[in-house]
């Protein structure tokens, strides 16, 4: 597999919503503290993700891998890259308690639970789940 991935851009939002995206608008993506990346196999679109930097600590915010390209280590590279860049210190996110599968990615990639918001994803709850950073 030789996935592509390079910084997330205004023009790419049609992109981020065919992919289901619904947390991204133009105002969140020019913010300073933005930070992303899309994926790319060849020309096609296959996955994103985002979030904000500040001091070496990040946040993930959103991330999606096209349905149809999933578990072929596509989103391993987006949130891998992510912690890379702008993780340092430490990288936070919130998933859904019920997304096994993307707990189980997070999990690999070193992140751990280290909180619970009731009822976030409307009756489902969120884990917040963070990793620590090299400089940690």
């Amino acid at each position: 597999m030789n996935v592509v991935l390079r910084p997330l851009l205004v023009a790419d939002l049609a992109a981020v919503q065919a992919l289901g995206g619904t947390a991204l608008s133009d105002g969140l993506i020019t913010q300073k503290a933005f930070v992303g990346y899309m994926a790319l196999m060849e020309a096609e679109v296959v996955g994103y993700i985002a979030g904000f930097s500040v001091a070496g600590a990040g946040e993930i915010i959103d991330v999606a891998v096209a349905e149809s390209w999933r578990r072929q280590g596509i989103g391993r590279a987006l949130v891998g890259r992510f912690c890379a860049e702008y993780g340092q210190v430490a990288t936070h996110l919130e998933v859904a308690a019920d997304n096994v599968a993307a707990r189980r990615l997070y999990a690999a990639l070193g992140f751990y639970e280290n909180g619970r918001r009731a009822h976030y994803y409307g009756d489902a709850s969120a884990l917040r789940m963070i990793r620590r950073g090299l400089d940690t």
